[in-house]
């Protein structure tokens, strides 16, 4: 079989995760992150075949990359071996690497700040943390407080706190005034 994706791999701004970016993207209906076979099972072998290898411990599949971090920085030499076949093999077989449709729990009383702070994180923040291999999700918004999720590079990553707060924080509070903290779950 000829190979018809192109594989690039990328370092992160986090030393234990590496970016395996592809070209043609690939089916996955949603960018997921996953930290367990057990909880990939049912919406990504992909992920869960990843999850099994020894020393991975976060997997966030996109469309266009797959980040991989592993819980020991000495490990990802060899895993990376592991993870470039893993990754090629699902890759050559077509099939999604992600299945089933993203639960979003979107609301009809959802504030004008809500959809201004998803906005936002859609169209801007969360293209510009993909390149760096992660992904930020709206949680939720109360009280001022906007609650979002760092997955794949982001999560763990030394820099994640400087992204949230001079980044993220700093973006939202100029078309959202009633914004008055990020925090990270």
């Amino acid at each position: 079989m000829s190979r018809t994706t192109d594989i690039r791999i990328e370092p992160t701004p986090n030393p234990n995760t590496l970016k395996y970016a592809f070209f043609p993207p690939a089916k996955v209906p949603y960018p997921a992150s996953f930290t367990s076979p057990d909880q990939a099972a049912s919406r990504s072998p992909l992920a869960k075949d990843l999850l099994s290898l020894d020393g991975v411990s976060n997997v966030l599949v996109t469309a266009n990359f797959v980040s991989v971090s592993v819980t020991d920085l000495r490990r990802l030499p060899e895993v990376h071996e592991e993870v470039l076949r893993t990754l090629e093999r699902h890759l050559d077989s077509g099939q999604p690497l992600v299945l089933g449709q993203e639960s979003t729990a979107l609301s009809d009383e959802e504030s004008e700040a809500e959809r201004t702070i998803r906005r936002i994180l859609d169209d801007e923040i969360r293209p510009a943390v993909a390149v760096d291999g992660g992904d930020i999700n709206f949680e939720r918004f109360e009280n001022g407080v906007l609650y979002l999720s760092m997955r794949g590079a982001c999560g763990g990553c030394p820099s994640s706190v400087f992204t949230l707060r001079m980044g993220v924080e700093e973006r939202l509070m100029r078309d959202v005034p009633e914004l008055r903290e990020v925090v990270a779950l």
